[in-house]
């Protein structure tokens, strides 16, 4: 993500506080991935997913802030009675008022003397806070999440969707194994060891054990 080549051919590794650390093009070896757009860099398989995970991270952080800020209505206090006094209803008010703590739901106080049962309603026009919709957002997320990652969700800790199992996580961190690391593995091997200072000393050579995912 910090990597840069220079028109001089070297590289140059971008720091915090606008510090480039440069090396030259023989101290490094450059594997380059895929990308239809341009050649160079290329991007990241997860980038796809970037914007999930935002949505995830956004949606937490919308539902925090709803129960923290206690400014929606949690009820209605709706009364009728035409001969409730203007003491017993300021009383009333304020115990309403003062029994909101952080975090909590607002309420309200209404009195309407000689009032219908339905004179006032509370319609709800749709929330994405509610608790489906919260639900659902957080699980498509994961998915794609997952999924941009190429990672199992067994073993990544993610508990099973309804009315399924969990898979056997031997034969899932093999079959990931194989699909996922192993190639990577003869990747990275192949670009190393085939470097013009590299190649001709077999001492330096970059060996993977494939049947473990470790170096040698």
């Amino acid at each position: 993500m910090y990597l840069r080549k220079r028109k001089n051919g070297k590289i140059v590794i971008l720091e915090r506080g606008n510090k480039q650390r440069t090396y030259n093009p023989d101290d490094v070896i450059f594997l380059s991935q895929y990308d239809p757009q341009q050649q160079v860099y290329g991007l990241p398989d997860y980038l796809g997913s970037i914007q999930s995970s935002m949505l995830n991270q956004d949606a937490t952080l919308f539902r925090r802030r709803y129960f923290k800020n206690g400014a929606h209505m949690g009820f209605i206090f709706y009364a009728t009675d035409p001969n409730l006094s203007d003491d017993d209803e300021k009383m009333l008010k304020e115990k309403i008022a003062s029994s909101k703590g952080v975090g909590n739901f607002r309420s309200m106080f209404v009195n309407i003397p000689n009032g219908h049962e339905k004179g006032i309603q509370l319609i709800p026009v749709g929330d994405i806070a509610t608790k489906d919709e919260f639900e659902r957002i957080k699980n498509i997320t994961a998915q794609d999440i997952l999924v941009g990652h190429r990672f199992p969700a067994g073993k990544g800790g993610m508990m099973p969707q309804p009315g399924s199992n969990f898979p056997d996580p031997e034969k899932v961190g093999r079959e990931y194994d194989k699909d996922e690391i192993i190639p990577v593995c003869h990747l990275i091997m192949d670009e190393v060891n085939n470097d013009p200072e590299i190649k001709g000393m077999a001492s330096l050579h970059l060996k993977f054990d494939v049947n473990t995912g470790e170096a040698a």
